[in-house]
């Protein structure tokens, strides 16, 4: 196989992977990023891998609608929806899942989530495959997103567009703390400054001014 590097391929992290990986590379390529984690939980991967159906059910949860079909070689030249997941049988004799993006009469170009993006001839991928495929298109609810950035990112993406009430709220937090100091400035100085020293005019002057204070606090 000869390598190419025009296409989108999501790699596994280990043998297990394979179908959460090709379900990721087909989400990518729509348009919707997740980490490889959610896939898995979602089709069900366990030690043994995944099952067809466990990859059917995780892209109607992702938003595909989606069938297993079994082809022959002369289905396999006729239109259907690319790309699609194909699983096939390694050179080690391993149950394996590929992403086909191109067939021609000469050619197939697909993500093995093992190798990246590789290309064969019809007659090599039809030592390997199995007949299998599972057909994947986005849905009317498909809904492009990227749910791989960090927790952080995510929440300034949410706030950035309400920054102008953020700036408000910013500004009445400090001034609400700002009465807080000033009532225990006000306190303080009434106890340790005017009641000791009957200093009533002085009184009735810091009062109003913190009445003012509390006044604009409600407003």
């Amino acid at each position: 196989m000869n390598r190419c590097k025009r296409y989108i391929c999501v790699e596994q992290h280990d043998s297990k992977d394979c179908g959460a990986a090709c379900l990721a590379t087909i989400s990518k390529h729509y348009g919707l990023q997740l980490p490889l984690s959610r896939i898995r939980e979602a089709a069900g991967t366990d030690t043994q891998g995944t099952s067809a159906y466990g990859l059917i059910q995780a892209a109607q949860k992702l938003g595909f609608s989606a069938k297993g079909v079994q082809g022959d070689q002369e289905a396999f030249f006729s239109p259907f929806p690319l790309p699609a997941i194909a699983h096939i049988v390694t050179d080690q004799s391993l149950l394996h899942y590929v992403v086909i993006f191109k067939i021609t009469k000469r050619q197939v170009l697909l993500a093995d989530p093992a190798q990246g993006i590789v290309k064969c001839s019809p007659e090599a991928f039809f030592k390997m495959w199995t007949g299998v495929f599972i057909l994947l298109t986005p849905a009317p609810h498909f809904k492009k997103r990227n749910e791989t950035e960090g927790l952080f990112f995510r929440f300034f993406k949410l706030i950035v567009p309400h920054k102008k009430l953020l700036f408000y709220i910013f500004w009445a937090s400090i001034l609400y703390s700002f009465m807080g100091i000033a009532g225990a400035f006000y306190v303080k100085y009434l106890l340790d400054e005017i009641i000791p020293y009957t200093l009533e005019k002085m009184l009735h002057i810091v009062s109003i001014g913190v009445i003012i204070l509390i006044l604009f606090d409600g407003l």
